[in-house]
């Protein structure tokens, strides 16, 4: 399986975005842009795509007053800037990687209204969306409200990968 301009959603369940990490790569040598939201550190980042062009936009989830941070508690600041990046360019992946560190300064209910944001945004828009979950850190039941948010589920033991 491979992410194409198609309107699609995908939701990755791994414990780390390594799939993840694999199909920006794949989709940068491609020549989409990609907009990068995670927990990670912006300077692990930044190692991890450091070959990279300046197609990609990294953002972590992270409360300091940085130009690269969007605090996980602001979520009009999080589709502030995914709107953005839609707004300013064509052919795109939005990645969101960091859903627990979110949940810890709002309520899961207000994530999903993000997400759905997002999706309808992405999808008006001709984007991609692919949202990395650590399926050992959610519950089955938020887990599952993710699932019914995704056009494709790729778990990390499948054969498949993006």
């Amino acid at each position: 399986m491979s992410i194409e301009c198609e309107k699609h959603i995908y939701l990755v369940e791994e414990e780390k975005a390594f799939n993840t990490n694999i199909a920006v790569r794949k989709e940068l040598k491609n020549g989409r842009r990609i907009l990068y939201i995670s927990k990670i550190p912006i300077g692990v980042l930044k190692e991890q795509f450091d070959d990279e062009s300046d197609l990609i936009d990294l953002r972590s989830l992270s409360p300091r007053p940085e130009s690269n941070c969007i605090s996980p508690m602001n979520a009009e600041a999080l589709k502030h800037t995914i709107q953005e990046f839609i707004e300013n360019g064509t052919d795109g992946v939005v990645v969101i990687s960091g859903i627990e560190v979110m949940e810890k300064w709002m309520s899961f209910s207000k994530i999903k209204s993000i997400i759905e944001y997002v999706k309808e945004l992405a999808l008006s828009n001709n984007y991609s969306v692919i949202i990395t979950q650590n399926p050992l850190t959610i519950n089955s039941h938020k887990l599952l409200i993710l699932e019914s948010l995704a056009d494709e589920i790729v778990y990390k033991k499948s054969k498949s990968t993006i």
